[in-house]
């Protein structure tokens, strides 16, 4: 066979248990992100009465993760194509699910709020990392279904959050640590929405990099390397399946422009010819979108429900 890109690879070889394996990390991995996302809302509510939270610490409270989420979101996809969908997936699991376990300990509102911020930061990557990463593994006709299989985890997390907190509520857990800082349930229920993280982490520690990503910085051997894994994960030989990559190199990544002249040009590209009309418009139809969406549901704009309340 001659020499062939990834996607044909991936074509060649099948959909097998490698796949398989790929889709469950992610599909962990997403469910984490919108359960520690979803969270929030649940905490705002439960720290209300221990912290004695006006209106505006609630929203403060209500928006820190989200803040987070928006400042790394410029970069985020930069880093991962510079050093790997991998690598950063898995450095921003292990931020996220630490610096949310030691959020978990603050004694007030506004640690509890920073920590919340850091999160947030991390977090980003989880978020939008994990379909890259899916979907470098399968070939281009499967990545449509697999991709709107694996945004079923969004369901299971809005699922699960709400069962967490149902089993956890009603038995007003607490657990006296000093006379004047107690353990209570909601402490405790923002370390069990990490549980899908934590299985999540696990996978991505025991599944290579994408085959996309060393191909693109020409580290050709290790793509070879990660078909061979494919295979083998679906018992077949790459050597009996006559499989040669051919180069698919990037400029703007592997360029000898400075760390930061880099990341600036590939953060606005999207504002330059000829990518900006069509970016912008994207935004206006998904703003739009939102809109009309909370209007219909709520009659009014989308807020916290707490604040809304209120």
């Amino acid at each position: 066979m001659p020499a062939v890109d990834v996607d044909t690879a991936l074509l060649t070889i099948g959909y097998g248990f490698a796949q398989v394996i790929i889709f469950v990390v992610s599909f962990f991995t997403y469910m984490y992100s919108v359960s520690e996302s979803m969270s929030v809302s649940y905490i705002v509510v439960l720290t209300s009465c221990e912290f004695a939270t006006t209106k505006e610490e609630k929203t403060l409270l209500a928006d820190s993760l989200l803040g987070g989420m928006v400042v790394s979101g410029l970069f985020i996809g930069f880093l991962a194509d510079k050093y790997g969908r991998k690598y950063i997936l898995r450095l921003a699991l292990i931020g996220a699910l630490g610096f949310s376990s030691i959020s978990a300990l603050m004694p007030e509102l506004y640690s509890l709020s920073v920590l919340r911020m850091i999160v947030g930061l991390f977090l980003s990557g989880v978020s939008s990392l994990q379909v890259g990463f899916l979907t470098e593994f399968h070939a281009p006709q499967w990545r449509p279904l697999v991709v709107t299989l694996c945004s079923q985890s969004v369901s299971t997390a809005l699922i699960y959050c709400p069962l967490m907190t149902m089993a956890i509520q009603p038995h007003s857990i607490s657990v006296n640590i000093t006379s004047d800082y107690h353990m209570r349930g909601w402490r405790f229920l923002m370390m069990i929405v990490q549980i899908p993280g934590w299985i999540a982490l696990l996978g991505i520690c025991l599944v290579p990099e994408t085959p996309h990503f060393y191909m693109s910085v020409r580290r050709d051997q290790e793509a070879t390397e990660v078909l061979k894994w494919i295979c083998r994960m679906n018992r077949k030989n790459l050597e009996d399946l006559d499989i040669f990559l051919t180069e698919d190199p990037r400029a703007t990544i592997i360029s000898k422009e400075g760390f930061f002249r880099n990341m600036l040009y590939e953060m606005t590209r999207l504002f330059r010819k000829p990518y900006v009309g069509t970016f912008m418009i994207c935004l206006m139809v998904h703003w739009h979108g939102h809109l009309v969406s909370d209007y219909s549901q709520h009659g009014q704009l989308r807020q916290p429900p707490v604040v809304r309340s209120r």
